[in-house]
């Protein structure tokens, strides 16, 4: 599941292995045995930023339950 970030006037950025690069999105696989969370250029292909957790309930409620808290303050 690829999630869009908003369009903003100031770009969001993300590091990898050769520098710097522009994320537009975020990627979500749900694999049998993980999950990866992948950023997304500006070139609409998968960077090489990649967040591996593994696919475990109390993991994954416990990112949602702390995203959560986190929108809540958000305006």
């Amino acid at each position: 599941m690829k999630i869009d970030f908003p369009i903003s006037n100031e770009p969001i950025y993300a590091h990898g292995r050769n520098g710097y690069f522009e994320a537009t999105a975020i990627n979500i696989l749900a694999l049998p045995d993980n999950i990866r969370l992948e950023n997304w250029t500006s070139k609409a292909a998968i960077g090489i930023g990649r967040v591996v957790l593994p696919a475990d309930r109390n993991t994954v409620r416990d990112l949602a339950n702390y995203l959560n808290r986190i929108a809540d303050r958000l305006p």
